[in-house]
């Protein structure tokens, strides 16, 4: 077997890896937006409890739904990789532990 694929059943098991990878790619995301947001109010927790950002959502693929402008349709038309991209954004920590 392949040393990658060995370790990585070693790190996760091999009942269900594919489980584990979507987990490992929301945490991933939501670290990478959450951590900028944390490093802005200088490492004050409270961050995490607020609202994220619009351009921080979509810049890291995400859908909003903009008032009066079907910004959902709008966006996933212009750019239908977010329909895939928006299942590991996350709005907070209690969004992330619910959905995973």
């Amino acid at each position: 077997m392949l040393l990658p694929v060995r370790a990585f059943q070693d790190v996760f098991g091999s009942v269900m890896p594919l489980t584990w990878v979507f987990v490992l790619m929301c945490l991933l995301v939501f670290f990478g937006m959450y951590l900028p947001m944390l490093a802005r109010a200088r490492g004050d927790l409270s961050a995490l409890f607020r609202d994220q950002r619009i351009s921080d959502v979509l810049r890291w693929g995400g859908m909003v739904n903009l008032p009066g402008q079907s910004g959902v349709a709008r966006i996933a038309a212009a750019e239908p990789w977010r329909w895939l991209s928006a299942v590991f954004v996350h709005f907070g920590p209690l969004h992330l532990g619910m959905n995973l």
